[in-house]
């Protein structure tokens, strides 16, 4: 493979699964010493997140949106779920085609012919791209790489962007990641877990324990995509928490993450990304150990400044998942 030839790095989800898709295909540029090309799929998560990253990028960076076929658009909001994705229809659809590829463990082969690496949300695979791979594709892995840091703080600094790689002299003592938003309006992933996904607040609690840290002396700095409703929740287990007093942007809470001392997540690609830049500044991150109970995360992401603990999910009785 000629070394002027890109990598395309095909994409989906929002800001920070974009950002991390970034962020493997700096690595992979600079330890194959290609270029690469960002295609963006807005749709296919069956949520809608607008390209989010354009400016981080440079022009020959970026090649068109990808479709997804069989899918009207008609003035979705950024986070919105995608009610009438081709998956939730009955009857035949592209995409159920797709899926019946993957369930039949075709997809590997048919990736080996195009020259394709899916990462799958594993490190090992993201080392499998080489001289030969002509696209990578998600779900991507976070990175603390220093090389891909600085190259990642310059795009934040020429894109005039709040730069959460920059050191902050003033440190926050424990900042919550709390997802909610469209984790909570999902149809259930399980019958005995509400919503998609969401975090009891008492694993949060927990962790606050085993820092040896007084939940009734200290009010914990929070980011979340509703922030009023995650005060009130965290507020149920004994937690007092603060946030933003106007709607923050996403490069703010980095900055919020990147400078706390101890950094507690959700099982959220903004929290795995949040958690490389605490890291990498010193903070101490908590995320999960596993995906709702099955996995290996500790293994799949292979970063050992990382902290693991097993979390819980809200059951679906829980009033949060009551007239959404």
């Amino acid at each position: 493979m000629a070394k002027n030839t890109s990598i395309i790095v095909k994409c989906a989800g929002g800001a920070t699964a974009q950002l991390l898709a970034l962020s493997n295909a700096i690595y992979l540029s600079i330890k194959l010493n290609r270029p690469f090309k960002i295609k963006y799929y807005p749709y296919s998560t069956g949520t809608y997140w607008p390209f989010a990253i354009k400016e981080l990028l440079e022009e020959n960076e970026l090649v068109e949106e990808g479709n997804t076929r069989g899918l009207e658009i008609n003035g979705l909001k950024s986070g919105e779920f995608i009610a009438d994705f081709p998956l939730r229809r009955k009857g035949l659809s592209y995409e159920r085609f797709l899926q019946v590829i993957h369930k039949l463990h075709l997809n590997n082969t048919l990736n080996r012919l195009r020259g394709e690496v899916v990462i799958g949300g594993k490190r090992k695979n993201l080392e499998k791209v080489g001289f030969k791979t002509l696209v990578v594709s998600g779900n991507f892995v976070p990175l603390i790489e220093n090389r891909v840091f600085a190259n990642l703080s310059n795009r934040f600094t020429k894109a005039n962007l709040p730069n959460p790689f920059n050191t902050h002299d003033k440190k926050a003592d424990v900042v919550i990641h709390y997802r909610l938003g469209d984790m909570r309006k999902m149809p259930s992933r399980d019958p005995k877990m509400g919503g998609h996904g969401v975090v009891d607040p008492l694993t949060f609690r927990k962790i606050l324990e085993l820092e040896n840290i007084d939940v009734n002396s200290i009010a914990v700095k929070l980011v979340s995509d509703e922030p009023g409703i995650a005060v009130k929740v965290l507020k149920d287990v004994g937690i007092s928490a603060i946030s933003e007093e106007e709607k923050a942007s996403i490069w703010q809470d980095l900055q919020t993450i990147s400078s706390a001392k101890i950094f507690i997540g959700s099982l959220s690609q903004f929290s795995f990304f949040g958690a490389t830049i605490c890291a990498f500044n010193g903070g101490k991150p908590y995320l999960p150990s596993k995906v709702y109970g099955s996995g290996n995360l500790v293994e799949d992401l292979n970063i050992g400044l990382f902290n693991y603990f097993e979390y819980n999910y809200l059951q679906p009785n829980h009033y949060l998942f009551q007239n959404i």
